[in-house]
């Protein structure tokens, strides 16, 4: 158990350098291999020596888990053989937890070396962008037909991205189509004195444009601009 404590340790104090040479990941190698052959050997001589259980707590887990499934899928025939497995389960034997290598984190644990020789150090990525998409996923997963989930999932990635690309576009346009304007006392078309009682007055010369849109979006948190647009039915 030492031993095994001991390689341990040292996997993952060699894993977690900040800065690595062909010297330290050859060291992450090398204790990658006797990790295995510790684990290995824990397996055999130490695990068979004793019988371990499941948690009480896991088991409650486990006990409500199913009678929430019962319950949503039985129906008034089914609520007195519900109660009749009640019963069984209760009385069962509790269940057995053996010790498994055959699990993907101890299979992955052979690819660090490799993984640090083609993308640096662990601390330079991580697995946020792997996690975000399969949380996006399951957002998605909330709001689509379940017969269909693989499809409705696709669309409203394929929708997102339709509303990304609109958005950059627009950006994009503005920057190029944000037209220039002069001020005020370079401009030669020069108003002349406004009467008070005229409500506006608009200068005949048309090369001074000012897009609207661009305009309204620029001052959208001014309180003083409410524009409603009614459109004709």
């Amino acid at each position: 158990m030492r031993k095994l404590l001991f390689e341990l340790a040292t996997w993952h104090s060699l894993a977690k350098l900040r800065q690595h040479t062909e010297t330290t990941v050859c060291d992450l190698e090398n204790s990658t291999a006797r990790l295995g052959d510790v684990l290995r050997t824990f397996q055999e001589e130490v695990c068979t020596q004793y019988q371990t259980f499941d948690l009480p707590s896991e088991e409650a887990t486990q006990a409500r888990r199913k009678a929430k499934a019962m319950a949503a899928n039985a129906d008034k025939g089914a609520a007195q053989t519900r109660k009749g497995h009640g019963k069984e389960s209760a009385s069962g034997s509790r269940k057995v937890r053996k010790f498994n290598l055959n699990t993907y984190k101890t299979h992955a644990l052979g690819g660090y070396a490799k993984a640090i020789r083609l993308f640096g150090s662990p601390d330079n990525y991580n697995s946020q962008t792997g996690e975000l998409e399969h949380q996006r996923g399951k957002r998605h997963f909330k709001t689509v037909r379940k017969g269909k989930h693989i499809l409705g999932i696709g669309l409203q990635v394929r929708r997102e991205r339709l509303i990304h690309r609109l958005r950059e576009r627009n950006k994009q346009n503005q920057a190029i189509n944000d037209l220039p304007t002069v001020s005020f006392e370079e401009q030669s078309d020069v108003l002349p004195p406004t009467l008070p009682t005229q409500h506006h007055h608009i200068s005949l010369n048309s090369r001074q444009k000012v897009q609207l849109s661009q305009w309204l979006d620029k001052n959208r948190d001014d309180p003083a601009i409410y524009v409603s647009v009614e459109y004709p039915l």
